[in-house]
């Protein structure tokens, strides 16, 4: 279970492009669900709408297979839950910026202390 909760949304979204292949500026999220552009500008989901669309043009330019789109999701479903070396490194600098503006802001709340005392 805890392999396809953190790939879900690849494969969710594998799916939709699949789906959509055969229609010409339109997303198929479901068989009787179907969003252009207008529609998905009137439900507030224009930025997903234009990230799909560009991932169905490039997976049409490559004629992409079904049997391709499988390979995908279980790519997906694989990888699902490894860090890589990049997420390890963009954790690491989080946690380090934090600490350093939390050392930052307790600098400078003794050193207001300090200034009101005087």
């Amino acid at each position: 279970m805890g392999v396809l909760q953190c790939a879900w949304m690849e494969i969710l979204i594998l799916g939709i492009v699949y789906r959509s292949l055969p229609y010409e500026e339109e997303l198929v999220y479901a068989e009787d669900y179907i969003m252009d552009e207008e529609h998905s500008r009137l439900t507030g989901l224009l930025d997903l709408y234009a990230a799909i669309l560009q991932l169905v043009r490039k997976y049409k330019k490559l004629r992409v297979e079904k049997e391709e789109f499988v390979t995908l999701k279980a790519i997906a479903l694989a990888n699902s839950g490894k860090q890589t070396h990049r997420d390890l490194d963009q954790q690491r600098f989080c946690i380090a910026r934090n600490v350093t503006s939390k050392q930052h802001q307790l600098n400078l709340g003794g050193t207001r202390v300090i200034r009101e005392a005087q």
